[in-house]
Formats: C-alpha cells, sequence, structure tokens
C-alpha cells in the first residue's frame, strides 16, 4: 500500500467513525513498511485514533462528521505529493505545520 492509496481510500469512505479506523490501519500497515516517513503515518494514526475514542460510543451529527473528514483530508492532501515525491524535507515541515495547526487552530477531530 502506498500513502496516496490510503489517502484515496479514506476521500471514498463515508464521513463516519468508521472512515478513521481504516485510516489508522493504513497507517500501521505504511509505518511498519515504509520506516522513512514513520513519523508522518503515526501522526496521521494518532489523529485518527483520537477520533475514534473520542466519538465511537456517540451519535455524531453530519455536520462533525464531516468537518472531521474535511479536516483530515486537508491534512493528508497537505502531505501527499511530499511522501509520493519522497520529499522527506519538506514532508516533515508540513507535519510540523499541520501539527501546530492541529493544537492551535480548534481540533475538529475531537470535542
Amino acid at each position: 500500500m502506498k500513502f496516496i492509496d490510503a489517502i484515496e481510500k479514506f476521500e471514498n469512505f463515508p464521513a463516519c467513525t468508521d472512515a478513521f479506523v481504516k485510516l489508522k490501519k493504513d497507517m500501521n500497515e505504511l509505518i511498519i513498511n515504509d520506516p522513512d516517513y514513520a513519523a508522518v503515518y503515526l501522526v496521521i494514526h494518532d489523529f485518527s485514533k483520537k477520533h475514534h475514542f473520542y466519538y465511537e460510543d456517540q451519535a455524531v451529527s453530519p455536520e462533525v462528521s464531516d468537518s472531521a473528514k474535511k479536516q483530515m483530508i486537508e491534512y493528508l492532501t497537505r502531505l501527499k505529493e511530499l511522501v509520493s515525491n519522497r520529499n522527506r524535507e519538506a514532508a516533515f515541515i508540513a507535519l510540523s505545520a499541520i501539527s501546530h495547526d492541529y493544537f492551535t487552530q480548534g481540533r475538529v477531530l475531537e470535542p
């Protein structure tokens, strides 16, 4: 599996917690099979895990599901080309910016 494949699966899955569970599993596989970018995959894995943890036993409104999926797609899109082109330095700069955004601009992925 490639990062772009995991992104496409996530984009095509309905906006729900199961989409985040599947993304987390795909990131597990990539962490093992592409160790050069394991930090990228681990951050996406952890964002997905947190989302699932917070919402797994709750009814989630379509607006929250759509917002969370949109936020994750934004993060994935920022990383997609950098990982695909094997631009490690730029990927880690983007990952730092994504991590900063996540903690400073509101976390839709969790309540």
